[in-house]
């Protein structure tokens, strides 16, 4: 199965998150309200690892977030200190599986579509974990 994961940061409501699998199906959506520091590097850390929470062992996610597939693939260092614990948390359900994780642009990101497209309030999804919490 192939996932694509997508997050967008504070917009003065919300942050949000969604995951999308290859038939165009919204597999998980969050909005994360009231926390002003939740920014995009944090909502597409928190996409990616939903997304690997759920993925099999050869399955494939994708990501348009360079920073975030590349800091998991060992090509970047993760030095912020507060994406530190969700690339720990990535790593460590990483090592236990035979995932793919590619990057690939803004356009070719179907959960990036959807996230743009929704403009509707989604009252209840498949579950989720929302992996930030505020210190």
């Amino acid at each position: 199965m192939i996932y694509y994961a997508d997050g967008g940061g504070w917009n003065g409501n919300y942050s949000r998150w969604g995951i999308v699998n290859e038939n165009q199906e919204l597999i998980m959506y969050a909005k994360i309200f009231g926390h002003s520091d939740v920014t995009n590097n944090i909502a597409e850390y928190s996409a990616v690892i939903n997304a690997l929470i759920i993925a099999r062992s050869g399955d494939t996610i994708i990501s348009d977030s360079q920073l975030v597939i590349y800091q998991l693939l060992g090509k970047y260092r993760c030095k912020a200190h507060n994406l530190r614990p969700l690339y720990e948390a990535g790593i460590k359900i990483l090592s236990g599986k035979n995932i793919q994780l590619q990057w690939k642009p803004r356009e070719e990101n179907l959960a990036g579509k959807l996230l743009d497209s929704l403009s509707f309030n989604i009252v209840s999804t498949c579950r989720f974990q929302c992996l930030y919490k505020k210190r």
